[in-house]
This record gives structure tokens, C-alpha cells and sequence, in this order.
């Protein structure tokens, strides 16, 4: 008979299947198998924990709200500098109609109305 992960009839009994490995090694205590997590942590392949995934992922996270927060405080400012142009164009404006207004009363009084 060949050898199997599964030996039938291991110690007399026909019915039950075993496992090869359970129970192997000199001192009889069962083998330890370890999961893909645990073996790519070993061979750091990634497996990394919860823990460290989570404080990678809030590092991202974190990351993202501050540059969000820097191009929040550009756009206010850039928006407070097209109020503050906004009002000078708005007084360049009105200070425009005054003058005409004068200039206009102006060209009036020499020569009575003109148009």
C-alpha cells in the first residue's frame, strides 16, 4: 500500500479515516498548522494584521481630510480675493457714473442741453 494524507485501517479499525499528520512527530503531540495570514506575516508577504491595517487605513484616510482641508483653505482664499476685486470693481464702478453724472451736469450748463 502506498502512503496517503489518508491511511483506512491505521490501528485495526476498517472505518475511520485519519489524517497522515495528525498525531505525527516523535512525541505524539499534533502539528500545528498555521494559517496564510500567519505564513505571509513570516515570510512578509503582507498578511498584516487588523491593527496595522487599520492604522494604515487611517493614515490614508488622514491623509486625504488634510489635503482636502489644504484646498478648502485655498478655495477661501481665492474666494475672499474675488470679493475683495469684486468691491473695487463695484466702487470703480460707481465712482465711473458719479463722473459721468458730473460731466454730463457739466456740458450742460455751457451749452444748455446737448443731445
Amino acid at each position: 500500500m502506498g502512503t496517503s494524507a489518508y491511511s483506512a485501517g491505521i490501528g485495526g479499525s476498517e472505518g475511520a479515516a485519519k489524517p497522515a499528520f495528525a498525531g505525527a512527530g516523535t512525541s505524539g503531540a499534533p502539528v500545528h498548522l498555521r494559517t496564510a495570514s500567519e505564513i505571509k506575516r513570516h515570510y512578509g508577504k503582507g498578511g498584516t494584521s487588523g491593527r496595522a491595517s487599520d492604522d494604515a487605513k487611517s493614515n490614508d484616510v488622514r491623509g486625504v481630510m488634510e489635503d482636502n482641508k489644504r484646498m478648502l483653505a485655498e478655495r477661501g482664499e481665492k474666494l475672499r480675493q474675488l470679493d475683495e476685486k469684486a468691491g473695487e470693481l463695484e466702487e470703480g464702478a460707481s465712482n465711473f457714473a458719479a463722473m459721468a453724472k458730473q460731466l454730463r451736469d457739466q456740458q450742460e450748463k455751457r451749452a444748455g442741453k446737448w443731445w
